[in-house]
């Protein structure tokens, strides 16, 4: 992407969301919160540079939606392990979520419901790729303890 800021391009919608992605997986390799948040703002500003350029191609919306999402519950988790370091202890499994982390979780929560949302209307409700989404919904509302939400997007899915 450097390469075409120094030429005088404009990056693309789809250079922030390869290149957030790609932050995101090394930020939280390495255990760098602030660099998952600049990967997080990288995917959202693909986001809405793809709301502005293409924003008729809903499936693609809510594949970057659900990156979002992904970047999100990164962030989360790594949020619960630096939690859990500063009181020299291991995360449990089965720990509840609370604090920063939680917040991010609900706010990855919020982005996977939008993609699948998009994805059940504009590729059907049995497309590999709306249950998918189902899953991740699923799952996260199962780690915030809200199982009975988590049961129409386990049917999806």
């Amino acid at each position: 992407m450097q390469v075409k800021i120094d030429a005088g391009l404009q990056a693309t919608w789809f250079d922030l969301w390869d290149v957030g992605r790609v932050q995101t997986v090394i930020a939280f390799k390495y255990n760098k919160e602030s660099d998952l948040k600049t990967a997080i703002a990288s995917v959202e500003s693909s986001l809405a540079l793809h709301s502005r350029d293409e924003g008729d191609d809903k499936v693609m919306e809510a594949k970057i939606l659900h990156t979002v999402g992904e970047c999100h519950v990164a962030l989360a988790m790594r949020e619960e392990d630096n939690q859990h370091n500063k009181k020299n202890k291991k995360r449990p499994k089965s720990a509840k979520v609370a604090g920063a982390s939680k917040k991010s979780y609900e706010t990855a929560l919020e982005y996977l419901e939008k993609s699948h949302a998009l994805f059940k209307l504009h590729k059907g409700p049995h497309n590999p790729l709306t249950g998918r989404e189902a899953e991740s919904v699923a799952q996260l509302l199962m780690k915030l303890n809200r199982y009975e939400e988590s049961k129409p997007y386990l049917l999806d899915a």
